[in-house]
């Protein structure tokens, strides 16, 4: 189970990069904290890997050739996506090495009989581990989603709630509380399993792994970081599509009554 929560984690990432992408392109980020060389010096290949990934998906744009204005500095949660998605890389890359050395192992020649196979809790502490990058990075997705809804006027920055006629619409608002909600039930289901063992078997398994549990738990965080990113994929095409619309045609002005007999445009 474990390996296949990691290969749809390390398919959520490839989405998270290209939602990421997205979100930069909708809120006109500033580019410089994606630049190569400055990830580069830092070392990080998971940084390094991340951030290439998303200049990758907006290169060529008017964002990426510098032909739009952008902000001197962004928040934390749009400067900092390399860093955050790449630190998931890095440890799903961790727990992937585990997981896949955990079966039994032959030692030709040796004819003791002995358990070769690595103690589970090693892979099921990693385990625990690789549920938490996609609650991080929901957090980061969490907080990037909801500010076009709460931004406008600025620079290319979309109508209020993403919608037409913000205040009688709520656009987009109660998808934010959609992946509020999901981001506390991750909060809650991070919480890890493997510091939960409790002795079995007359003792002779008297440190258990309980890698069932956090196999459990890292099924339903890895659905909820898709809701998460389906959401900001979302609020991300309606934030593009508001702030390329045209502004609305103003209503016609109706002339004034006449004074005299009432009828309108006679006055």
């Amino acid at each position: 189970m474990s390996a296949l929560h990691i290969h749809d984690m390390e398919r959520w990432l490839k989405q998270a990069e290209i939602a990421a992408a997205m979100s930069l392109e909708a809120l006109l980020a500033n580019l410089k904290p994606y630049q190569a060389p400055l990830h580069v010096v830092r070392g990080f290949r998971g940084a390094i890997r991340s951030a290439a990934a998303i200049r990758r998906c907006i290169e060529g744009s008017d964002l990426a050739t510098g032909k739009v204005k952008t902000r001197v500095q962004d928040a934390y949660s749009m400067r900092s996506t390399p860093q955050v998605i790449g630190a998931a890389h890095d440890a799903v890359a961790f727990a992937r090495a585990q997981v896949e050395t955990r079966q039994p192992h032959l030692l030709p020649g040796d004819r003791r009989h002995a358990d070769r196979r690595q103690f589970p809790g090693v892979a099921r502490v990693a385990a625990d581990g690789d549920g938490r990058p996609g609650h991080h990075h929901g957090q980061r997705a969490v907080r990037t989603a909801p500010q076009p809804a709460a931004q406008s006027g600025a620079q290319r920055r979309p109508t209020a709630f993403l919608t037409k006629g913000a205040g009688m619409f709520s656009g987009m608002m109660l998808s934010q509380y959609t992946a509020d909600s999901l981001i506390v039930e991750q909060r809650m289901l991070c919480t890890p399993a493997s510091v939960a063992s409790i002795p079995a078997a007359a003792d002779q398994e008297d440190f258990v792994s309980m890698g069932m549990n956090t196999a459990l738990k890292n099924a339903q965080i890895v659905e909820n970081a898709c809701g998460v990113l389906g959401i900001e994929m979302m609020a991300a095409a309606q934030a593009w599509t508001c702030a390329t619309s045209p502004p609305a045609a103003a209503p016609p002005q109706r002339r004034p009554a006449c004074g005299n007999c009432g009828v309108p445009g006679r006055g």
